[in-house]
């Protein structure tokens, strides 16, 4: 039997084993070759990239729907390591943090609770998730200012910027954590503290934003962490190595300057565009699903003398129930043409 023939007998499971070495883009160039890898990808893709697989470590199935109406009206975003391992096939990573806005996250850890999740109070937190989140809410709204995370030595426990709250949810071996935002919950995922961990689902679509660094060159770029690190810092970088990848402190000028590169400052960013992977995913819902608003947003990669970080203006567009976030060199524009569409509404051009 010559090499060719051989290939084209080997059984499914095998091809599986070799897809997942495989980043979705080397996959998709892969299914080009020929009918046969087209439709063996496409088995592949029909079979990995599920909502099950997306939320099977944390949910049942018959609450995925549910769970996908409840993002579609709360705007809850799903990130963490789960979901990293959710586009490089590894199913040892099971960490999700939940990000949403600070006035929707009592529906949503009322969701948790209504399904079997046990809250899991820190030592400064009240032991009734209810009494807790009115009580953090209440002093956000008087002082406008972080309450209520807790910070210990647990690398998961990093605090991000534009989080104002966290709280833990437990189920048998299912743990999961609501994050609450000041603002859209997308400010929570620019602020995570590697380009590894900028992968989020929505409730239509997963978005790595790197998948070139993260899932091909298996290396990842610092974000809003600057030396001398803490030691849950230091913990976070080791994490990532000790998981394959090659931590990078500072990106090259050559890479920055590119016009084409996922990390130059060039050109502003946003969830779906040229340099991001999507995969849609089904929806299971009850209800007709929404549209994603989330790719609306935009931001810039910015580049100091000591840190690198997401670069954005928030941009409050009339009639919408939540704020926008646009790229800093985009947002003036922005602004100028929201201050005549405010006009055209007070004047009853536009109703």
């Amino acid at each position: 039997m010559s090499n060719a023939e051989s290939m084209y007998s080997m059984p499914c499971e095998l091809w599986w084993l070799i897809f997942k070495l495989m980043s979705p883009v080397d996959l998709a160039s892969f299914s080009r070759c020929s009918t046969m890898f087209r439709e063996l990808g496409t088995c592949f893709k029909e079979e990995m990239y599920t909502v099950q697989r997306a939320l099977g470590k944390f949910l049942l199935d018959v609450e995925m729907g549910d769970y996908q109406d409840l993002q579609a009206d709360t705007g809850l975003l799903v990130a963490g390591s789960g979901v990293l391992g959710f586009f490089n096939h590894d199913d040892d990573l099971r960490d999700y943090d939940t990000f949403c806005e600070l006035s929707q996250c009592g529906t949503v850890g009322n969701w948790y609770i209504d399904r079997g999740f046990e809250f899991q109070p820190s030592a400064v937190q009240m032991s009734v998730f209810a009494n807790e989140f009115t009580h953090t809410l209440d002093v956000q709204r008087s002082q406008n200012r972080v309450v209520a995370i807790a910070i210990d030595e647990d690398v998961r426990d990093c605090v991000y910027d534009n989080v104002v709250a966290e709280w833990t949810f437990k189920r048998g071996c299912g743990i999961v954590r609501l994050l609450a935002t000041d603002g859209i919950p997308l400010k929570g995922l620019l602020s995570v503290h590697s380009t590894c961990c900028m992968n989020v689902l929505s409730h239509r679509a997963a978005y790595c934003c790197f998948p070139k660094l993260t899932l091909e060159q298996q290396a990842t770029v610092l974000i809003d962490l600057c030396a001398p690190f803490t030691e849950p810092q230091m913990k976070t970088v080791k994490m990532h190595q000790m998981q394959g990848f090659s931590v990078q402190f500072k990106p090259s000028g050559r890479v920055v300057c590119n016009a084409k590169s996922a990390l130059t400052f060039l050109y502003s960013r946003y969830l779906g565009d040229k340099h991001c992977y999507k995969i849609p995913l089904k929806y299971l819902g009850k209800r007709t699903p929404m549209d994603d608003y989330i790719e609306a947003n935009t931001w810039s990669l910015a580049y100091t003398r000591k840190l690198n970080t997401c670069d954005y203006y928030p941009i409050d567009v009339p009639g919408t129930r939540t704020e926008y976030i646009a790229s800093t060199s985009f947002a003036s524009k922005l602004e100028t043409q929201l201050i005549v569409l405010r006009g055209q509404i007070q004047s009853g051009l536009i109703t």
